[in-house]
């Protein structure tokens, strides 16, 4: 089991929030530093080697909007007014 030190930057590119994890494997800690993101950019390292820079995920404003919409109308369906 690895240690993983997880960097989310801001927009200046300053780290912005910091995490310590264990995983077994690489492919966790990625799966982690998606969800770590929150749509920011993201390093990854194990030890002292850097094993990703992620990129700012871009938010598809009509598919976010879409998905609100059908969110609403499904909540509506269960409360009373």
């Amino acid at each position: 089991m690895a240690e993983y030190r997880f960097f989310r930057l801001n927009t200046s590119g300053i780290i912005d929030a910091a995490e310590r994890v264990r995983f077994e494997a690489d492919g966790e800690a990625l799966d982690f530093a998606r969800d770590f993101s929150e749509g920011g950019a993201v390093e990854v390292w194990r030890g002292d080697q850097r094993l990703a820079k992620m990129p700012p995920q871009r938010v598809d404003v009509q598919r976010f909007v879409a998905a609100s919409a059908n969110a609403a109308t499904k909540w509506r369906r269960h409360i009373a007014i």
